[in-house]
Protein backbone atom coordinates (compact mmCIF):
# COMPACT_ATOMS: atom_id res chain seq x y z
CA UNK A 1 0.00 0.00 0.00
CA UNK A 2 1.19 3.52 -1.26
CA UNK A 3 2.35 5.89 1.36
CA UNK A 4 1.46 9.70 1.57
CA UNK A 5 4.43 11.74 2.92
CA UNK A 6 3.12 15.61 3.52
CA UNK A 7 5.90 18.08 3.03
CA UNK A 8 5.43 21.34 4.61
CA UNK A 9 7.37 24.46 3.67
CA UNK A 10 7.80 25.43 -0.04
CA UNK A 11 11.58 26.83 0.99
CA UNK A 12 14.96 25.68 -0.59
CA UNK A 13 14.66 22.69 2.19
CA UNK A 14 10.87 21.85 1.35
CA UNK A 15 11.73 21.81 -2.05
CA UNK A 16 15.20 19.65 -1.60
CA UNK A 17 13.26 17.11 0.39
CA UNK A 18 10.52 17.00 -2.10
CA UNK A 19 12.44 16.25 -5.21
CA UNK A 20 14.74 13.91 -3.41
CA UNK A 21 11.85 12.28 -2.04
CA UNK A 22 10.18 12.06 -5.43
CA UNK A 23 13.11 10.39 -7.20
CA UNK A 24 13.57 7.52 -4.45
CA UNK A 25 10.08 6.45 -4.52
CA UNK A 26 8.10 4.73 -6.73
CA UNK A 27 4.73 6.44 -7.86
CA UNK A 28 2.30 4.38 -5.70
CA UNK A 29 3.81 6.73 -2.84
CA UNK A 30 2.32 10.55 -2.64
CA UNK A 31 4.26 13.31 -2.20
CA UNK A 32 2.92 16.26 -0.48
CA UNK A 33 4.14 19.49 -0.35
CA UNK A 34 1.92 22.49 0.84
CA UNK A 35 3.12 26.37 1.35
CA UNK A 36 1.27 29.25 1.78
CA UNK A 37 3.34 30.96 -1.38
CA UNK A 38 2.28 30.24 -4.75
CA UNK A 39 5.66 30.82 -6.17
CA UNK A 40 9.21 29.51 -4.75
CA UNK A 41 11.67 32.44 -4.55
CA UNK A 42 15.29 31.68 -4.75
CA UNK A 43 16.36 33.64 -1.10
CA UNK A 44 19.87 33.53 -2.00
CA UNK A 45 19.60 35.77 -5.03
CA UNK A 46 18.12 38.79 -2.81
CA UNK A 47 21.61 40.12 -2.56
CA UNK A 48 21.50 40.58 -6.25
CA UNK A 49 17.69 41.97 -6.48
CA UNK A 50 18.22 44.30 -4.13
CA UNK A 51 20.97 46.07 -5.68
CA UNK A 52 19.20 45.74 -9.43
CA UNK A 53 20.95 43.21 -11.11
CA UNK A 54 18.15 40.32 -10.71
CA UNK A 55 14.30 40.96 -11.80
CA UNK A 56 11.98 39.06 -9.54
CA UNK A 57 10.27 36.77 -12.31
CA UNK A 58 13.66 35.76 -12.59
CA UNK A 59 14.69 34.32 -9.25
CA UNK A 60 11.25 32.82 -8.81
CA UNK A 61 9.28 30.01 -10.51
CA UNK A 62 5.71 28.59 -9.65
CA UNK A 63 5.09 25.90 -7.19
CA UNK A 64 2.53 24.21 -9.09
CA UNK A 65 4.90 23.23 -11.85
CA UNK A 66 5.87 20.23 -9.33
CA UNK A 67 3.19 18.65 -10.56
CA UNK A 68 5.17 17.52 -13.73
CA UNK A 69 7.56 15.98 -11.59
CA UNK A 70 4.54 13.86 -9.70
CA UNK A 71 4.82 16.16 -6.66
CA UNK A 72 1.63 17.10 -5.55
CA UNK A 73 1.28 20.97 -4.59
CA UNK A 74 -1.16 22.32 -2.10
CA UNK A 75 -1.35 26.11 -1.40
CA UNK A 76 -2.39 27.44 1.96
CA UNK A 77 -1.28 28.26 5.42
CA UNK A 78 -0.23 25.84 7.91
CA UNK A 79 -1.97 26.22 10.87
CA UNK A 80 -1.35 23.74 13.00
CA UNK A 81 0.74 20.09 13.47
CA UNK A 82 0.43 17.43 15.07
CA UNK A 83 3.69 15.21 14.80
CA UNK A 84 2.54 12.55 16.80
CA UNK A 85 -0.32 11.96 14.74
CA UNK A 86 1.05 13.36 11.51
CA UNK A 87 -1.76 15.56 10.68
CA UNK A 88 -1.98 19.06 9.80
CA UNK A 89 -4.49 21.60 9.22
CA UNK A 90 -4.12 23.90 6.42
CA UNK A 91 -6.81 26.47 5.81
CA UNK A 92 -8.63 24.89 8.45
CA UNK A 93 -8.65 21.40 6.71
CA UNK A 94 -7.19 18.37 8.06
CA UNK A 95 -4.94 16.33 6.52
CA UNK A 96 -3.46 13.27 7.39
CA UNK A 97 -0.20 11.59 6.35
CA UNK A 98 2.31 8.59 6.79
CA UNK A 99 5.41 10.52 7.26
CA UNK A 100 6.04 14.47 8.32
CA UNK A 101 9.16 16.68 6.70
CA UNK A 102 8.83 19.95 8.04
CA UNK A 103 10.66 22.86 6.39
CA UNK A 104 9.08 25.72 7.25
CA UNK A 105 11.86 28.15 8.00
CA UNK A 106 11.72 31.10 10.49
CA UNK A 107 9.56 34.48 10.63
CA UNK A 108 10.79 37.05 11.24
CA UNK A 109 9.96 39.39 14.20
CA UNK A 110 11.83 42.65 13.90
CA UNK A 111 9.40 44.12 16.31
CA UNK A 112 10.98 42.17 18.89
CA UNK A 113 14.19 44.50 18.72
CA UNK A 114 13.37 48.26 20.00
CA UNK A 115 13.05 50.55 16.97
CA UNK A 116 14.34 47.88 14.21
CA UNK A 117 10.76 48.03 12.58
CA UNK A 118 10.98 51.32 11.83
CA UNK A 119 14.46 52.31 11.11
CA UNK A 120 15.84 48.75 9.53
CA UNK A 121 16.00 47.31 6.34
CA UNK A 122 16.42 43.57 5.35
CA UNK A 123 16.51 41.30 2.02
CA UNK A 124 15.30 38.41 4.30
CA UNK A 125 12.61 38.88 2.56
CA UNK A 126 11.37 39.65 -1.24
CA UNK A 127 9.56 42.89 -0.44
CA UNK A 128 12.34 43.37 2.06
CA UNK A 129 14.98 43.31 -0.68
CA UNK A 130 13.23 44.62 -3.59
CA UNK A 131 12.37 48.06 -1.27
CA UNK A 132 16.05 48.28 -0.92
CA UNK A 133 16.70 48.95 -4.47
CA UNK A 134 15.77 52.84 -4.61
CA UNK A 135 17.71 52.98 -1.33
CA UNK A 136 20.84 52.07 -2.55
CA UNK A 137 20.63 53.05 -5.83
CA UNK A 138 20.99 57.14 -4.66
CA UNK A 139 22.66 59.19 -2.68
CA UNK A 140 21.81 63.05 -2.05
CA UNK A 141 25.16 64.96 -2.43
CA UNK A 142 24.52 66.41 1.14
CA UNK A 143 24.50 62.86 2.67
CA UNK A 144 27.50 60.69 3.62
CA UNK A 145 26.68 57.00 2.94
CA UNK A 146 26.72 55.04 5.51
CA UNK A 147 26.13 50.47 5.78
CA UNK A 148 25.31 48.48 8.84
CA UNK A 149 26.53 45.48 8.09
CA UNK A 150 25.54 42.32 10.88
CA UNK A 151 27.91 39.57 11.48
CA UNK A 152 29.59 36.94 10.42
CA UNK A 153 30.67 38.00 7.34
CA UNK A 154 32.12 35.36 5.26
CA UNK A 155 32.05 33.47 2.30
CA UNK A 156 31.94 34.51 -1.61
CA UNK A 157 32.59 37.75 -2.18
CA UNK A 158 29.66 40.15 -3.53
CA UNK A 159 30.62 43.71 -3.18
CA UNK A 160 31.26 44.30 -7.05
CA UNK A 161 27.62 44.84 -7.42
CA UNK A 162 27.80 48.31 -5.74
CA UNK A 163 31.30 49.18 -8.41
CA UNK A 164 30.85 52.62 -9.29
CA UNK A 165 27.69 53.34 -7.45
CA UNK A 166 26.72 56.30 -5.03
CA UNK A 167 24.52 54.50 -2.23
CA UNK A 168 22.08 56.26 -0.44
CA UNK A 169 22.78 56.01 3.76
CA UNK A 170 20.96 53.44 5.32
CA UNK A 171 21.10 53.09 8.77
CA UNK A 172 20.66 50.38 10.03
CA UNK A 173 20.87 48.27 6.54
CA UNK A 174 20.13 45.01 8.52
CA UNK A 175 21.79 42.53 6.39
CA UNK A 176 22.68 38.84 6.98
CA UNK A 177 25.26 36.51 8.21
CA UNK A 178 27.19 35.11 5.87
CA UNK A 179 27.40 37.18 3.34
CA UNK A 180 31.31 38.69 2.26
CA UNK A 181 34.70 38.60 4.32
CA UNK A 182 34.88 42.62 5.63
CA UNK A 183 38.06 42.85 3.87
CA UNK A 184 36.27 42.59 0.14
CA UNK A 185 33.78 45.44 1.98
CA UNK A 186 36.70 47.71 2.41
CA UNK A 187 37.62 47.08 -1.07
CA UNK A 188 38.01 49.28 -3.99
CA UNK A 189 34.69 47.66 -5.02
CA UNK A 190 32.93 50.22 -2.21
CA UNK A 191 35.51 52.79 -2.41
CA UNK A 192 33.98 56.03 -0.72
CA UNK A 193 31.58 54.12 1.72
CA UNK A 194 31.49 54.15 5.15
CA UNK A 195 31.50 50.45 6.34
CA UNK A 196 30.52 50.17 10.16
CA UNK A 197 29.95 46.43 11.25
CA UNK A 198 27.83 45.27 13.70
CA UNK A 199 29.33 42.33 16.22
CA UNK A 200 25.73 41.76 17.53
CA UNK A 201 24.30 39.14 15.73
CA UNK A 202 20.74 39.99 17.28
CA UNK A 203 20.52 43.82 17.34
CA UNK A 204 21.48 46.48 14.87
CA UNK A 205 22.20 50.18 16.38
CA UNK A 206 22.28 53.02 13.86
CA UNK A 207 24.94 55.40 14.63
Amino acid sequence: MGKTILVLGGGIGGLVAANRLRKGLSREHRVVLIEREPDHVFAPSFLWLMTGLRQREKISRPLSKLQKQGIEFMQGSIERVDPDTHTVWVNVQKLAGDYLVIALGAELAPETIPGLAKAGHNFYALTGAEALIDLLTYVPPHRAPQVVIDSGLVGDPVGSPWTGRRLRPVSPAFMPSAMLPVSRWRSASLHGLMVTVNVLSRSVRAR
